[in-house]
């Protein structure tokens, strides 16, 4: 099983991925050359390592694109800075949510050891899906006071 990695905790990409199945895709069938899940799960890896939007995290993807390769179905390559957009500005918050819900009750004991880490960058990004002009200046004061 594919798995992120840091001192203090691993992440399962497959359970992850598990969780945002019914998640619907809200792009059109002419944008949908990287996969849903794949998109998803990049932007929370990313969020994780302190990309704060579309740009950084498609930069973040361009830098681990090798690594991502292995564990994510990538047949086009890492997406491009349009596609984090277009997915953060057009996916149901309320579905989004509910599938990061489910995983968060799934994981409870790990974030609980972690002191909430994940949860403050996980909420970060359903920041950004519900809130798309929500301004970054004020997602990294949020982080700063948080931590």
């Amino acid at each position: 099983m594919a798995a992120m990695k840091n001192r203090e905790f691993e992440i399962d990409v497959e359970d992850l991925l598990s969780h945002f199945g019914s998640l619907e895709d809200p792009r059109s069938e002419v944008n949908r050359r990287h996969p849903l899940k794949s998109v998803i799960m990049i932007t929370i890896m990313a969020m994780l390592a302190g990309a704060g939007g579309p740009t950084a995290i498609a930069l973040w993807a361009s830098n681990k694109e090798e690594w991502l390769s292995q564990i994510l179905p990538l047949p086009h390559g890492v997406p491009k800075k349009d596609v984090y957009r277009r997915v953060l500005m057009t996916v149901n918050p309320q579905a989004f949510q509910a599938c990061f819900n489910q995983w968060l009750q799934s994981r409870m004991a790990l974030l609980l050891v972690i002191k909430g880490l994940v949860a403050i960058a996980l909420v970060c990004v359903f920041l950004m899906i519900a809130q798309p002009r929500y301004q970054l200046r004020t997602i990294e004061e949020y982080l700063r006071r948080a931590c």
